[in-house]
Order: structure tokens, then sequence, then C-alpha cells
């Protein structure tokens, strides 16, 4: 008997009544048998080998945030200092009057510290202290990511894409007789590209050689097969998908036997309780148990979507009182311009009136002189 569809088969030529066994139930078999109703969940899947994908090197510090995060933070930080810096130097704050070096160091003091002596307004006040609670929440983030990514292994799989082996021509395997040989090839895979093996034992020492050490970068099987592989393989693989959609497993009958009707209803007896769960238990062991029975994913980096709030806070403080101090400063000097403007017109008439009084003084004094 060369594959399942050969099995199939004998039961269309009266050579069997009744197949039970790990039969998918699938399109071109209803032609020769009927089937029952699955026993087990449905699906075709891989396992691939999982990678740490976090590197360890010198530049790790920079892994916790994402580039956009690094460049955003940057900008908030030039630009609340600049704003703080022109709401002093609008309220004449003498520290912030000097060479340009100077004003750009006071700038990014002013962005990390809030030190009375150097701010004055009470609006830069405010400016600063939103800035330093978006500077806590960062920081406090940003020392829970990089804790976690220095002691915390950061498992991915090395391969999300069935596409992915395709397109590099790596190996891949399956279990002889299934037929995912046929799927596979049907994907656009080449005969040679396709490995057949027969136990667990043969999937785990060929994925733990690699594809490219005479071994496989990918076992594709089906889902029922992968959690009984990675119950007894649980630490460094990992399942990806499904990556094909299957009926599941039932069992095959010569057309028109009456006993597939009571069979599906034993059978939907069983699957339609926590029978079932208990069954997977027993044989596969429970799902909690290993880490790397589903997709593995690691912890994300921070974002700038992150703290996009915190972000829209900080800019709109610092926006804000920039707007209020300018509109304040302008007003002032309006005011200031228009009070000089008055005093001009009113000195003319003044003059005039010590004019008139030397004059008056001038004439007084020659009568006295007549005298």
């Amino acid at each position: 008997m060369e594959d399942y569809n050969d099995f199939v088969y004998q039961v269309y030529l009266k050579k069997y009544d009744i197949v039970i066994g790990d039969i998918t139930i699938r399109y071109n078999r209803t032609f020769y048998a009927d089937f029952t109703l699955p026993y087990t969940e449905s699906g075709i899947a891989m396992v691939v080998p999982v990678r740490d994908s976090i590197n360890k090197n010198t530049w790790i510090f920079l892994k916790p945030l994402e580039p956009g995060m690094w460049f955003g933070s940057i900008v908030f930080f030039i630009y609340t200092g600049v704003v703080v810096l022109i709401l002093e130097f609008l309220g004449n704050n003498e520290n912030v009057r000097g060479p340009i070096p100077r004003q750009l160091g006071i700038m990014i003091f002013f962005s990390i510290f809030e030190e009375k002596e150097l701010v004055q307004r009470f609006l830069s006040r405010i400016v600063l202290i939103i800035w330093l609670v978006f500077l806590m929440v960062l920081t406090s983030s940003y020392t829970a990511s990089l804790t976690s990514m220095l002691t915390v292994q950061q498992l991915q799989p090395t391969v999300t894409d069935v596409h992915e082996l395709l397109k590099s021509g790596e190996y891949v395997g399956y279990h002889r007789g299934s037929y995912v040989k046929g799927l596979l090839e049907e994907l656009g895979f080449d005969r040679s590209k396709i490995k057949p093996y027969n136990s667990p034992d043969d999937f785990h020492n060929a994925l733990s050689r690699g594809s490219n050490n005479g071994g496989i970068a990918a076992l594709v099987h089906e889902v029922p097969y992968i959690k009984l592989f990675l119950a007894n393989h649980c630490k460094g693989y990992t399942m990806v998908g499904p990556i094909y959609k299957a009926a599941g497993f039932g069992y095959a009958l010569s057309k028109g036997n009456p006993l597939i009707g009571d069979i599906s209803k034993a059978i939907l007896n069983v699957t339609g309780g926590d029978t079932m769960i208990q069954i997977e238990k027993k044989w596969i062991g429970d799902r909690n148990n290993c880490q790397n029975l589903g997709p593995v994913t690691g912890s994300s980096r921070l974002t700038f979507a992150n703290f996009r709030g915190l972000f829209i806070l900080t800019g709109v403080a610092s926006t804000s009182s920039l707007l209020i101090a300018l509109i304040i400063y302008f007003y002032k000097k309006k005011h200031k311009s228009t009070e000089i403007v008055l005093d001009n017109e009113n000195r003319p008439e003044e003059s005039g009136i010590n004019e008139e009084n030397s004059e008056a003084q001038e004439v007084n004094q020659g009568g006295d002189e007549q005298n």
C-alpha cells in the first residue's frame, strides 16, 4: 500500500468495510468512500525551529525603542528646551542672556532639570512639570523593556510563511504516505526539495540539522500530529500556521454503509464534551506545559504610537504656553508704546506753558530794571 489514498480505495473495492484510523477527510476520497464526522481539529501547519530574536550585543541599549520613538523623543527634547528658553527670554530672565553656546547649554539643562534659580516664569514651570512626567514614564518603560531583553529569552520562529521556503529553495519534510506531499507540489515545491520521514525522531533529527546540512528547514504536517511531536520535543520548535485548511480525521466506510449515521453520532457525543480534551491531555499532554506549542512571540519594542498621548500632551502644553507668553509680551509692548505716544503728545503743551512763564518773567525783570 503506497499511501492513504490507496487505503481508502481498498474500501471502494470492498476489501474492507470500514477503515478506522487517521484518515483525513478529503474531497477526492469522497468519490470512493463515505466518511463519518471528523473527530479531530483540522488544518495543515509547519513545525520550524525557534531562535533568540534579540542579539545581545554592544548596542542592545538602543533596541527597547523603535527608531521613530528615538527620533520623536529627541525632537521633543529639543523643542521643550527651546520653548522654555524663549519663555524665560521673554520674561527678561538674565540667566538666559549671553553667548549662543551658553544659551544652548541652558536650553538642554531646562529640558532635564527644574532649577528655581534658572526658571522664573510660571509658564515655564508648567512646561517642565509635564515634560518631567513624560520622562519618568518613558524611563520606566525603557528600563522594563531593556530588562526583559537581557533576562528573558525572546524566541521567534525561523520561518513564518511557507512561501518563504519556496522562494529560498529550502528543503521541507512530510510524513511518508501523507497527502501533504501532493499539497507541497501544488504549492510549487520541487520534488527534490521534499523529503519523507517516518517517525517523530526522524523529524527531530532532520530539523536539528537544518536545510543546509542535509536536513530540512520546516516540517509540514497535520495539526494533531504536530501537537504530538511538540509534546515530546517541546524545546527548540514551534508551530506556524495552519497554512492549509483540512476537514480533520474521520472513519472511512464503504458507500451506503448503514453504520455511518450511528458512528457519527457516537463521535459527536465524544467531541461535543470534555472527553476529547481529557484524551488529548492523556496522550499529548497539557498545552500549558510547553511554551512553544503555538506561535511564539517576544516582547514588542516601544513605538511612537505607544506614547502618542504623552507626546500630544507635552506638545500642546509647550505650544500653548509659548502662545500665551507671546500674546502677553506683544500686549505689554503695544501698551508701552501707547503710553510713550501719549506722553509725547502731552509734552508740547507743557513746553508752551513753560515758554509763556519764561517770557513773563523776562518782562517783569525788565520793568524792575527800569525802576
